[in-house]
């Protein structure tokens, strides 16, 4: 089964808003908290230059957006950035010879995923690369995971740089997790429903009981039961129809029990594989971490 088809890794983000909305004394599906990262400009720039020329579907998105849409990341940065991507635009059309409004397109779709941080940082500080002191300092001031970035610089200056491959990692995981999630919700409403209905005709029979005594009530059933009884004695025709009616209903079973088997073991599939991808991507968070105080080139950012 396509569990694309079932579940989305966007489902993710609606049913953590409807446990929120429903259930606020804990989290009952088990969803981890955002993870804070902050952007670069380049890192931007190279997402903007996929979604405008290489992407064949108009709603395909970067691992980076699709995790963001699934409410397993957040993404910050300085407010210096969008100038910066604004600045960059009009060269890289003309560099890579495509319509500077299709990139402009997808900064704007882009944008709306980006918390914009204001930050101060001290001027004329001797350091590597002075232009990422912000992305440095954002970092710092929301206490990001690290910053999802290729600038060695950003490591050397005391920065914590987003492993290659992790947002691939949390991508995959935020899949396996829509799928593993979904089919549990999917089956705590389906029981929910059941008993409902369970509790509705077992209120009615009571309710039946009341109104017009008990006796009646059993006294049609054992009248049902012996007329029955009766025809079945009568005529074999209705043993066998019985017969019929059965042996359909049980190669329905048969014939359920199949794709029933293959979802459940799907189902346990992408259970494991979600578990072993957040595992891999918490000892790879684990390695470092921005929100320890700055000390590279003693560049303390000055946040408010």
């Amino acid at each position: 089964m396509d569990k694309g088809l079932f579940a989305k890794s966007d489902d993710l983000a609606s049913l953590k808003a409807l446990e929120e909305r429903y259930h606020s004394g804990g989290n009952l599906l088990r969803l981890p908290e955002r993870i804070p990262f902050v952007i670069d400009t380049n890192k931007v720039l190279g997402d903007l230059l996929w979604m405008s020329t290489r992407r064949e579907k108009l709603d395909a998105r970067t691992d980076l957006l699709e995790v963001a849409d699934a409410g397993i990341a957040t993404i910050y940065a300085p407010k210096k950035l969008k100038a910066e991507v604004e600045r960059h635009l009009p060269k890289l059309a003309k560099e890579r010879r495509i319509p500077v409004d299709a990139l402009k397109a997808s900064w704007s779709l882009y944008q709306r995923r980006i918390i914009f941080v204001p930050v101060r940082v001290r001027k004329n500080m001797a350091c590597r690369d002075p232009e990422d002191l912000a992305f440095i300092a954002t970092a710092i001031k929301i206490q990001a995971a690290g910053v999802i970035t290729r600038d060695k610089d950003i490591k050397a200056m005391g920065g914590q740089p987003i492993p290659a491959g992790l947002l691939r990692k949390l991508r995959d995981y935020a899949r396996s997790k829509a799928f593993e999630v979904k089919t549990q919700a999917t089956g705590a409403f389906i029981l929910v429903v059941l008993i409902t209905l369970f509790a509705i005709s077992l209120r009615m029979l009571v309710r039946g009981g009341r109104r017009i005594g008990w006796p009646p009530i059993i006294a049609v059933g054992i009248a049902i039961a012996a007329v029955v009884a009766a025809s079945e004695s009568a005529s074999g025709k209705n043993r066998q129809l019985l017969s019929k009616i059965w042996n359909e209903m049980r190669e329905a079973m048969l014939a359920l029990n199949k794709p029933l088997g293959d979802f459940v073991a799907q189902y346990c599939d992408e259970k494991e594989k979600a578990e072993t991808l957040w595992k891999e991507v918490g000892e790879e968070l684990a390695l470092g971490t921005s929100s320890v105080p700055y000390s590279g080139d003693k560049a303390i950012p000055d946040a408010p």
